[in-house]
Formats: C-alpha cells, sequence, structure tokens
C-alpha cells in the first residue's frame, strides 16, 4: 500500500511537470493570438462615441482667455505673460457664450479647415524587414511584410519591445549628415491627410491613455462643430523619430504644402488653421519658417501650438540618460537607445537660452551636467559614437533658430502641474553604453506635466506682435500635458478661436458624398477583421509566412 501511494504520487508529479512543458509551449502562440485579435479590432474599431468624462462634466474646468500678448506691456517682451482669468462658473454645455459659437459654427455652411500635427509618438509607424539581421536572436522572427510597430499590444512584451526598439532606431551617416533607418529596414507613417490615422493608434480595451490622446479632440470637432474628416479636418502625421530637417528633406513639408491647399480648395477656398500638439506644434513652426510669407497669408488663417515645447523638455535628456517610457507599462531602459539615437530626442534637449550656466539639470555623485554641457553628458553615458554625432548634427538647429510665422498665433497651454526640471542619480556614469544608469530621483518644476513652464512661454518672452499678427494666450487650469486635446476646457478655447472665423459661404457637397463610406460595408469590415486577423496569424505561425 505505501508503495502504491508513493506510485501515485510520482505519477502526479510527472503530469504536473508535462502540463508545465506543455503550457509553456501553448502560451506564447495563444497569447500572440488573443494579442493579435485585439490589435485588429483596434484598427477596424472606427469612430466611437465619445464618453466625458464624469468629473469634468461635475467641475467645469476653468481657462485663461487670451488677451493679445504685447498690449499691456507694449512691444517689450514681458517677464511672464499677463493674462486675464475668467473664473466663469458654468460650464460649456450652459455658457451662452459657448453655445452661441458653437451653434454658429456648427451650423455655418461654411467652416475654416483644420490640420493637426501630431506629437512625439502619437504617430503610427509601420516596418518591414529586407535583408536585416537582428542583434537578438529572438528578433528573428520577423519576416517580410508590413508590420505596425508603434503602437500595439506585442509591444508590451519586453522581448518584443526590444526588437522593435532596434528596428526603428535610426542610423546617422556623418560624412553626408544624413539619418536613414538600419539597413534592410523600411519605416513608414500611414494614413497621411486621414483624421483616423491619428485617433486609432492604440486599442481603446487597453490602458495605453497616453496615446489616445487626440480622440475626444476628433469627436468633438466631428459632433458638436459639424467639422467632416477629408471635408475640412485632416490630419499630417509625421515621424516623428526625425528633427525638421531630416523631414524637409525627406518630402514631408512639400507634402504638408499640398496638404494645406488641397484643404483649402475642398473648404471653398477658405484658409487652414495648422494645430500642432506638443512636438507637432514645433514641427509646424519649423514648416511655416520655411514658407514664403504670401503663400502662409494666403492659405494659413492661425497658427495653434497646444502644449508645445518652445525651448525643449528636461524628459528628453532623461530619455538619453535612462530611458524615458513614454507613459508605456515598458522598461525604461528598452527605449534608451533608441531615444539616444533618434534626432527628435537631442533636438528637444532644454534650450541654453533660456537654461542658464548654473543651473543643474543632471546631477551624479561625482559630477554635475547643466544644459551647457551636452557633450560631456553624452561622452560620460559612454554615447561619444552613438549619440554625440546626432546631437552635434542638431544643434546648430537649436529651437531658438525658429522666429514668429507672421500669422495670427494662439497658444493653447495647461499649468499647475509638476514637471520634471532636474535628475539625480545615485551612480556615476563610466562611460559605458551598455551600462544603463537606473532611473533617476526627480526634481520638479512648474509646467504642464511634461514641459517646463518657461518652454511653454518662450512665443512670449521673445516673440512680438506687430499690426500685420497678433498673438493671443490660452492657458488650461487642472489638465496635464497628455490629457489636454480631451479636456472640455480646450474645446471651449477651440470653439472660441474658430467661432470668431465663420464664413457664412456655402460650403460644397458633392466631395462630401463621393467620399462618404458605405456603413453596412464599414461595419461587415469591422465585424469581420478581429477573427480574419487570428486566422491569419495561427496559419503563419503553423505553416509559416505566406
Amino acid at each position: 500500500m505505501p508503495q502504491s501511494i508513493e506510485s501515485r504520487r510520482r505519477h502526479r508529479t510527472t503530469l504536473r511537470r508535462k502540463d508545465k512543458r506543455c503550457w509553456k509551449k501553448l502560451a506564447p502562440p495563444i497569447f500572440m493570438l488573443i494579442l493579435c485579435a485585439i490589435e485588429a479590432q483596434g484598427q477596424h474599431q472606427g469612430h466611437r462615441a465619445l464618453q466625458w468624462d464624469q468629473q469634468a462634466e461635475d467641475n467645469p474646468p476653468f481657462y485663461r482667455q487670451g488677451t493679445p500678448a504685447g498690449e499691456a506691456t507694449g512691444n517689450d517682451p514681458p517677464s511672464k505673460p499677463k493674462t486675464a482669468l475668467n473664473h466663469g462658473p458654468a460650464p460649456p454645455e450652459t455658457d451662452p457664450l459657448y453655445l452661441s459659437r458653437a451653434q454658429a459654427v456648427r451650423e455655418s455652411p461654411g467652416r475654416d479647415p483644420v490640420v493637426v500635427l501630431n506629437g512625439l509618438g502619437g504617430a503610427g509607424l509601420k516596418f518591414r524587414l529586407r535583408g536585416a539581421k537582428p542583434t537578438r536572436s529572438y528578433c528573428r522572427s520577423w519576416y517580410a511584410r508590413w508590420h505596425t510597430a508603434w503602437i500595439l499590444p506585442r509591444v508590451l512584451i519586453p522581448p518584443v519591445a526590444r526588437c522593435l526598439m532596434e528596428f526603428l532606431t535610426p542610423v546617422y551617416d556623418a560624412e553626408a549628415g544624413t539619418f536613414d533607418s538600419k539597413p534592410g529596414v523600411e519605416v513608414k507613417v500611414d494614413g497621411f491627410g486621414q483624421i483616423i490615422s491619428l485617433e486609432n493608434l492604440g486599442p481603446s480595451m487597453l490602458p495605453l491613455r497616453n496615446f489616445d490622446y487626440i480622440h475626444g479632440f476628433i469627436n468633438f470637432m466631428m459632433t458638436e462643430l459639424g467639422y467632416g474628416p477629408g471635408l475640412d479636418l485632416f490630419a499630417a502625421p509625421y515621424d516623428w523619430r526625425y528633427s525638421p530637417d531630416v523631414l524637409k528633406e525627406q518630402g514631408y513639408f512639400r507634402d504638408l504644402r499640398a496638404l494645406v491647399e488641397t484643404a483649402y480648395v475642398t473648404a471653398g477656398k477658405r484658409r487652414v488653421h495648422l494645430m500642432g500638439h506638443s512636438l507637432g506644434g514645433v514641427v509646424a513652426l519649423a514648416f511655416l519658417n520655411e514658407m514664403p510669407l504670401e503663400w502662409k497669408r494666403r492659405y494659413i488663417k492661425s497658427y495653434l501650438p497646444v502644449g508645445s515645447p518652445f525651448a525643449g523638455t528636461v524628459v528628453n535628456v532623461m530619455g538619453a540618460c535612462s530611458g524615458y517610457n513614454l507613459g508605456l507599462p515598458l522598461a525604461p531602459s528598452d527605449l534608451r537607445d533608441f531615444e539616444a539615437q533618434a534626432p527628435s530626442g537631442p533636438w528637444l534637449f532644454p534650450q541654453p537660452s533660456l537654461w542658464p550656466p548654473d543651473e543643474i539639470l543632471v546631477r551624479t555623485p561625482n559630477q554635475s551636467y547643466t544644459a551647457h554641457d551636452y557633450e560631456r553628458l553624452l561622452t560620460d553615458l559612454g554615447l561619444g559614437e552613438a549619440s554625440l554625432p546626432v546631437y552635434r548634427h542638431v544643434a546648430p538647429l537649436y529651437l531658438k533658430t525658429l522666429v514668429p510665422p507672421g500669422i495670427d498665433v494662439h497658444v493653447i497651454h495647461s499649468q499647475g502641474n509638476p514637471t520634471i526640471a532636474s535628475l539625480v542619480y545615485n551612480q556615476s556614469f563610466n562611460g559605458s553604453m551598455a551600462e544603463i544608469p537606473s532611473p533617476p530621483v526627480l526634481i520638479y518644476g512648474p509646467g504642464d506635466g511634461t514641459v517646463p513652464e518657461r518652454s511653454l512661454l518662450r512665443p512670449f518672452f521673445e516673440w512680438s506682435p506687430d499690426e500685420s499678427w497678433r498673438m493671443t494666450h490660452h492657458v488650461l487650469e487642472g489638465v496635464n500635458h497628455m490629457d489636454i486635446c480631451n479636456f472640455r476646457g480646450f474645446f471651449r478655447v477651440l470653439t472660441d478661436i474658430l467661432g470668431n472665423h465663420v464664413d457664412r459661404t456655402p460650403a460644397p457637397e458633392a466631395e462630401a458624398l463621393e467620399t462618404a463610406p458605405d456603413p453596412w460595408k464599414t461595419r461587415l469590415k469591422s465585424a469581420w477583421a478581429p477573427v480574419q486577423a487570428a486566422a491569419n496569424y495561427a496559419d503563419e505561425m503553423v505553416f509559416g509566412p505566406s
């Protein structure tokens, strides 16, 4: 009897071990199938109904309604913009001024078109391999068809994240002074001109809140102001890995100019409001600096930077030192090499013109670094060969070289959120690129949660409007950098701006009828997409790529 009991125990132990081995083999493909179905559902979910934040409904946002800059102090740049604080107790839904302007825009036969530029990480990137040889063995399973690299659920798996960051890291040719993707890797941005390309960046069923940052804005424009995608609402997604000079070389400025002219014609020859969130606002300014003044005054009605870092951010320095995960559940160290070598990172380092030599940005037990010590910082981090040439390339393109666009400017941002101002590392940098420092202790200062206050306010320090153009300032309270485009206070400011430019000329309707999709085909395609995607992935797992 004892032997029988012992044999049963051994048998159960053997079965458990077999179950574990079987589960280890089956779990990864099952998990990937689930992720694939979620990704497909997210890609084909279409325009969703907007659900307002209940807290925002109960506590309507107060905001500072802009006044033309320079009125109170003349042409001298003020030490800090002076704006009137509007404490209107009524929420936007019951404010007569808001309702009248929203109704005017919504019921107007013609609306000024709006072109939107995304922020850092705010546009989807696709890639495919053409003979690339990854350094990691588990990265070699990717095959030569287009994959969505940014941002889908599989990116949250650490090994996959390391693969994708390796594929997406640009390569700098110091002799030619040019950037390109790694040899054997092709990267592209989809959906140029289509506003949905920014809305469906991440599936709504996953907690990627930072990448659903523009969904509320799109629904507000369509449902409350009556805008239509492809008629008077457009998007200009760009490859946010690059600085504006690289985007210009790759033809993005040419395409953006053509899109603005197309929007102008499609909307009945009405001038365009060019809006950019975060990095998109600075890229839009770089684009406007390249355009002739006559062209801007013919096609552009106003420039709307939203939370734009006109003098850089400290989080980009942290990205080059130890990595910054952009609010994703990823290890920052997995993104460090990518953030240090993509030119948009060093280009957004805090500008020495607004950060004095005695203000420390990075501190270690035996060294301190300021905005005037970037070359020494990158060398001590072991990035002398990988990132230092990139920094030297973008250094002459400092944000201070960007000048006012010469058209109406409406600066919109939030404030009152603790923002990273300095980094304290408990270990010294030993000059090894392979040894990534541990996350630092963060010292906070004023800002919008991502961009320091002085960077947000730089236009008011250095720009002086004249009689040919004006600049207004709109400050939102109670919202951070990533949530501003989904905030009711932002919608109210936007309605104020667009409501002052209502054109009663009838807009063409023929193009709207021609481009409107069949709703039944759209529903069928959305319902079938997850099943088809999962089936395709299962075929590839079993039989290999076709």
